[in-house]
């Protein structure tokens, strides 16, 4: 919980990001979903995007640069922008807030069950503070499977996307929160 904040954008938070341990001499490192750097209605890049290290707003932190990414929000393959609506962002300068350390190996979604303790850590836009759900799990469905793709029942709201997925009992981090994914069966085939 410590090492999470908020995506704030042209005046609103946008979403939750996730300080990492990749950081850099000069630049602190975050991972969001690339979603919420998005303006809606032009569909461009905000301008102006800043990281509240725990949702606190006197410690904004600029971006400095995005990671190469393949999400367009533009894109009418709705299960390639979701496969894709994830950005490292480098901030202008190091954060004394603590990092979450990633491991440098995928997990393997097939040995993981819905009792390991799936947890999203995200932003709660009715408290105004970031906070950890109680506990969830996977969803799977037999018609559809996607291997970058994590189907989850966590309570989610406003603002939690980018929020990192976790199995609390591993604190191990499984991905991030990119949204809302409506699958009709005309777009299975």
């Amino acid at each position: 919980l410590s090492a999470s904040g908020t995506i704030f954008c042209n005046g609103l938070i946008r979403g939750t990001g996730l300080h990492i341990d990749k950081s850099t001499r000069r630049h602190s490192i975050i991972i969001t979903a690339a979603h919420v750097l998005y303006d809606d209605s032009s569909e461009k890049l905000f301008e102006k995007c800043s990281y509240r290290p725990n949702n606190m707003r006197l410690q904004a932190v600029s971006f400095a640069q995005l990671s190469k990414h393949g999400y367009s929000p533009n894109d009418r393959n709705k299960i390639k922008q979701s496969e894709t609506d994830i950005v490292f962002v480098a901030l202008t300068r190091k954060l004394r807030q603590p990092v979450f350390h990633l491991s440098e190996k995928a997990p393997n979604f097939k040995d993981v069950r819905s009792s390991e303790g799936l947890r999203v850590i995200a932003y709660d836009s009715i408290k105004n503070r970031i906070e950890i759900s109680a506990e969830c799990g996977f969803v799977r469905g037999a018609s559809f499977i996607s291997n970058l793709l994590i189907f989850h029942n966590c309570p989610t709201g406003p603002g939690s996307s980018g929020g990192p997925l976790i199995i609390t009992n591993q604190v191990k981090f499984v991905g991030i929160h990119g949204g809302t994914l409506l699958i009709r069966k005309e777009n299975l085939t």
